[in-house]
């Protein structure tokens, strides 16, 4: 690695700082600076693998145990000393960990298909049962000594409560009588040296038999332990002194019976350590949207595909902006592996450069990436940087001299598995030899097989990466219109610096831009002219191409739409078709049965003429029958001259309505949601006339039942005016009130959704307005709006 600070140069230092913030142990961020930067496949992908899954265990709302760390350093280090015996609190932590390490293996099992990397992290780790017994049987749940962790330390303990208790009523009788006599001070008794106290005024000290312990501090107070407890006091001291020797043994007895598990503690500090950064990695992946990358185990043909890539640092500062990053696409590969990108200063070359270099450093040191899941990264042995000023007092170097040490650098040791990044290459000097210096040092780059990304202002090397083998040039965009940056990286094509745009921008004279245009000579000023207008071409360019493929994607999707529809009405279709065929066949069969069968009985029996009659009726009620079913068109309680063009119809098996357009002789063209169909009188199920009122109700000539005939309940407004729209979406629901019609359709059309939310947000406003939803998908989804009137 070059620098010996690149972690610096690139930000990877500030990466870190935030992993230790989620990080909850001191183990963990002990890891985070342990963090190194590999060139093993398998190792990094694991790393990367951890992370996603631990990634998924969050977002996923897994029921992981909450992570209640215990730094168990100490214990380990005093378990390798023989005398040294570990303290309650310290066994307490033991306890801790163990049920710790229980609750994650607990969590992992059975899930090996869903999490393998983190089920292999714990499936070797043994947890015995036998070490919380040891630790339980002499601490409680508060983390203290038990008060039997020992027959004997019980009975030292029940008799220094009850000694503390005699001592204790002795000397409430003694400040009883000393505070009714008046000899006490206005405060209790307390403790001075460890013994319990009586505060005596000076004047009666002699009236109290005792020890002094102390005075106050103008000497008006004395602290005296009356002599009728000294002996007891003695006594209780004593006990103490052989509890504190039994508890000493009983935690010396406890050390000793768990150091056989001392390598079994050791595993699981240091699994608890490495889940611990799992979860920060995991946690800060989410907080910068980073994901997993395709990663290549490629020796030879080293590659990377960078897709919508981009820094997260700046993620993280234009989230509390509530904006988001524009994302770079790029890719480095045997043919082109130097890009050199050119543009304005304040364009974001240098943001590129740092985008690529601590993406692929991140990705080396185990952790996920901010870019696209189909990137691509090859790894490589060496990243260089020359990023930033260099210069030294120290070591008496300018930016310059800086920047060619380098250099020199790059070119020595930069080899095939080698990527670095320059920025600004042959700045700080003159820039007809700097140029011209760092063309060499390209060439020799280019030459060692290396990788790299490179910023620039110098036409020649724009010149020089155009016409090489082995190199790709890049620009950053500029809005000329504006005067502004676009921050977007366009790779094919080198950059203009906008000198001259940026000097308008920045208030300087138009006499000064004159001078300074002339100086540059016609044929660099028109050289950096055309860089700025093909600039702006590819910008146009590629604004369309996107709008082409936008709705390249909605066409594809609305003719995926329109065949998936046309195959189920189709289906349908065919379906209502030879059901009916059965019935028909039914009806016609059982007819003839019933004809032949009476023809039958009339020639047995030589029927007279009222049996003749009687039969001869039953066959012209069948006959009718027959011609009932023929000529039925299943519209419920309507006649068939009630359909006209314009008339809206529920049709068997769809949820839409349909609009007649056209009544044909044998089938109706209807109109459901977007899409136009031919349908046979049999699939009517109804005429669409809601909550009829009295037929006969008339107003000065107003009449009601033709109102509700002729209103039609499904509004098209595409093509209108936005305000015209909303009007005529407001009058149709104040005249589906009036007319007591209960839902219409609204067709506004998708396109960017601004007349739908428009309709919408007027219509809400009216109180009648129960419900506003979109269409079903296959009749037209969010180009239609269903409004419920209640």
């Amino acid at each position: 690695m070059y620098p010996d600070n690149i972690e610096i140069k690139i930000g990877f230092d500030a990466i870190k700082d935030l992993l230790k913030q989620f990080c909850s142990s001191n183990m963990g961020k002990n890891m985070v600076e342990n963090i190194k930067f590999s060139l093993n496949y398998n190792y990094i992908n694991q790393l990367t693998e951890q992370t996603l899954e631990f990634k998924k265990i969050i977002t996923e709302g897994n029921n992981f145990p909450d992570f209640k760390y215990c730094d168990i350093s100490t214990q380990l280090k005093k378990m390798l000393t023989e005398g040294i015996f570990l303290t309650e609190t310290e066994l307490f932590d033991l306890k801790l960990t163990t049920e710790f390490i229980f609750k994650i293996k607990k969590f992992f099992n059975n899930k090996e298909l869903k999490f393998p990397e983190l089920f292999n992290l714990y499936k070797d780790v043994q947890v015995f049962d036998e070490i919380n017994s040891i630790i339980e049987k002499v601490i409680d749940n508060n983390g203290e000594l038990r008060t039997d962790a020992s027959p004997t330390y019980k009975k030292l303990s029940v008799e220094i409560k009850k000694a503390e208790q005699d001592i204790h009523k002795k000397l409430i009788a003694v400040f009883a009588k000393a505070q009714n006599e008046g000899w006490t001070g206005e405060t209790g008794i307390t403790i001075r040296e460890g013994r319990p106290v009586i505060p005596v005024k000076a004047e009666h000290k002699r009236k109290i038999n005792g020890i002094v312990h102390d005075e106050s501090g103008g000497g008006t107070l004395l602290y005296v332990e009356p002599s009728s407890i000294v002996e007891e006091n003695n006594k209780l001291k004593h006990l103490f002194i052989e509890r504190s020797r039994e508890r000493e043994q009983i935690l010396k007895n406890v050390t000793a019976n768990l150091k056989p598990f001392r390598d079994c503690f050791e595993v699981f500090y240091k699994k608890i350590s490495i889940t611990d950064l799992i979860k920060a990695k995991a946690q800060l992946a989410i907080k910068i949207n980073a994901s997993k990358p395709q990663i290549l185990n490629e020796t030879k043909n080293k590659k990377i595909l960078l897709i919508d890539a981009f820094h997260p640092l700046l993620y993280l500062r234009l989230k509390t902006e509530d904006k988001k990053p524009v994302t770079l696409n790029c890719s480095l590969n045997q043919k082109q592996r130097i890009m050199v990108i050119s543009g304005p200063n304040a364009g974001g070359k240098s943001v590129a450069l740092k985008t690529i270099a601590l993406n692929q450093y991140m990705l080396q040191c185990g952790m996920l990436v901010c870019a696209s899941p189909d990137s691509e990264f090859s790894l490589f042995k060496n990243i260089m940087v020359d990023i930033g000023d260099n210069q030294s007092i120290d070591n008496n170097l300018s930016s310059y001299s800086a920047h060619l040490q380098a250099m020199r650098h790059f070119v020595l040791n930069a080899k095939s598995d080698s990527l670095f990044f320059i920025d600004e290459l042959g700045s700080g000097t003159d820039p007809q030899f700097g140029g011209a210096i760092g063309e060499a040092i390209l060439e020799k780059l280019n030459y060692n097989k290396a990788f790299g990304i490179v910023t620039s202002h110098f036409g020649n090397i724009k010149n020089f990466a155009g016409q090489t083998e082995g190199f790709i040039n890049a620009s950053m965009l500029y809005d000329l219109n504006n005067y502004t940056p676009l921050y977007k990286l366009v790779v094919g094509k080198p950059g203009s610096s906008y000198a001259i745009e940026l000097a308008k921008k920045t208030g300087l004279s138009n006499e000064i831009i004159e001078k300074a245009k002339t100086k540059a000579g016609k044929t660099h000023q028109r050289i950096d002219e055309i860089l700025a207008e093909h600039e702006q071409m590819l910008k146009i360019s590629n604004d369309k191409l996107k709008t082409i493929e936008e709705k390249d994607k909605i066409l594809t999707k609305l003719i995926n739409d329109y065949n998936e529809l046309k195959e189920k009405i189709k289906n349908q279709k065919n379906s209502i078709i030879n059901q009916a065929k059965i019935q028909a066949e039914d009806i016609v069969n059982n007819s003839r049965k019933l004809i032949e069968n009476t023809i039958s009985e009339i020639k047995r029996t030589s029927a007279n003429k009222e049996t003749t009659s009687k039969l001869r009726k039953k066959i012209n009620e069948v006959q009718k029958e027959l011609k009932m079913t023929e000529n039925t068109k299943p519209i419920n309680s309507y006649d068939f001259d009630m359909i006209k063009e314009g008339t809206t119809i529920k049709i068997k098996g769809y949820s839409v309505p349909g609009l007649v357009l056209k009544k044909g002789k044998d089938n109706l063209l209807v109109e459901t949601g977007l899409i136009k169909s031919k349908i046979p009188y049999n699939m009517i199920e109804d005429v669409i006339n809601p909550k009829i009122i009295n037929p006969a109700f008339k107003v000065k000539g107003y009449n009601f039942q033709n109102e509700v005939k002729q209103f039609n309940p499904r509004l098209d407004l595409r093509g209108m005016k936005a305000d015209d729209a909303v009007k005529a979406a407001i009058d149709a629901v104040d005249k589906a009130l009036m007319l007591n019609i209960d839902k219409i359709w609204i067709l506004h059309g998708k396109g960017d959704g601004i007349l739908r939310k428009l309709i919408r947000e007027n219509l809400k406003k009216i109180r009648h307005v129960k419900q506003i939803e979109s269409e079903h998908i296959d009749f037209g989804g969010d180009g239609i709006s269903i409004v419920e009137l209640a």
